[in-house]
C-alpha cells in the first residue's frame, strides 16, 4: 500500500501532466472536466490544503516550470476532487501599470487557494461542480 504523502504526489504530478498538455487543445470546461473525472476515479486520503497546494507547486516546479496558474489551478482543484472536497475553480482579473492581468485560483469551503500566488483580483467567473462546469458569474 503506498503511504498517503506518495499518493499525493504522483496523484499531482499526473493529473498537472495531462492538464499541462491537454488545456492548450481542449479547453478550460473540457480540461477541467476531465481532472475531476480522474480525481473521482481515484479517491485519495484527505489531505491538509497546505499540503496539497505544495504538492502541485513541486510537481509544477519540476515537471512543467513554466505552467500557468490557471493549469495548476485545474490540477488542485482535480487534487482535492480525489479528496472528497467540493472545490470551485474561480477566474479573476485586476488592472496593473502594464493593463489588465488575468488570475486563477481555487476556492475551497471559503479558502483561497493559489498554487501561483496573485493579487487582490475582481472575481470574473467561477466554475462549479453544481453548474456542471460552465462558467457561472455573480458580477456580470
Amino acid at each position: 500500500m503506498w503511504r498517503p504523502a506518495l499518493r499525493l504526489h504522483v496523484h499531482t504530478a499526473v493529473t498537472l501532466l495531462l492538464v499541462h498538455a491537454l488545456l492548450p487543445r481542449l479547453g478550460v470546461e473540457r480540461t477541467l472536466r476531465l481532472a475531476v473525472f480522474l480525481g473521482d476515479r481515484a479517491p485519495q486520503p484527505p489531505q491538509t490544503w497546505e499540503r496539497t497546494v505544495r504538492a502541485v507547486r513541486r510537481a509544477a516546479r519540476h515537471l512543467a516550470p513554466r505552467t500557468a496558474c490557471l493549469a495548476q489551478s485545474i490540477t488542485l482543484l482535480g487534487v482535492l476532487t480525489a479528496q472528497r472536497t467540493n472545490p470551485d475553480l474561480v477566474l479573476g482579473c485586476r488592472l496593473t501599470a502594464d493593463g489588465w492581468m488575468a488570475h486563477a485560483w481555487v476556492d475551497c469551503d471559503g479558502q483561497r487557494l493559489e498554487p501561483v500566488v496573485g493579487g487582490s483580483e475582481l472575481e470574473l467567473a467561477r466554475y462549479r461542480r453544481v453548474d456542471g462546469w460552465r462558467p457561472f458569474s455573480r458580477t456580470i
